[in-house]
C-alpha cells in the first residue's frame, strides 16, 4: 500500500540552481544531468527560504538507495548545497 512516507524528494536540478552552479562553480552542463537534488523548507535570517543539497546518485556515500530525502542525505555526502529564496535567488553553500 502507498503512503506519503513512500514518496521521494528526489528531483532533477532545478534550472535556476543548475545555472548558479555553471556559473559560481564551474558545473559543465554535461556533469549536471546525472545530478539530482532534494528539498527542506526552513528559514534563514528570519525569512521563509528552501534548502536544498545536490547529489550524485551514482556515487556509493550520496546515492545509497535511502536517499529519498533531504534529511536523509547528510550535508558532508552533498556535493552543493545551499538555499534558494522566496524571490528565487539561489545562495550556495561554501
Amino acid at each position: 500500500m502507498w503512503s506519503w512516507m513512500d514518496r521521494s524528494d528526489v528531483r532533477p536540478l532545478t534550472q535556476v540552481v543548475r545555472v548558479v552552479l555553471l556559473q559560481e562553480r564551474g558545473l559543465t552542463d554535461v556533469a549536471a544531468v546525472p545530478l539530482r537534488m532534494v528539498l527542506q523548507k526552513g528559514r534563514y535570517a528570519g525569512r521563509n527560504v528552501t534548502y536544498f543539497r545536490v547529489f550524485d546518485p551514482a556515487a556509493p556515500a550520496a546515492g545509497a538507495p535511502a536517499t529519498k530525502h533531504y534529511s536523509d542525505l547528510d550535508g558532508a555526502a552533498a556535493l552543493y548545497s545551499g538555499h534558494i529564496e522566496r524571490e528565487g535567488h539561489v545562495i550556495l553553500n561554501r
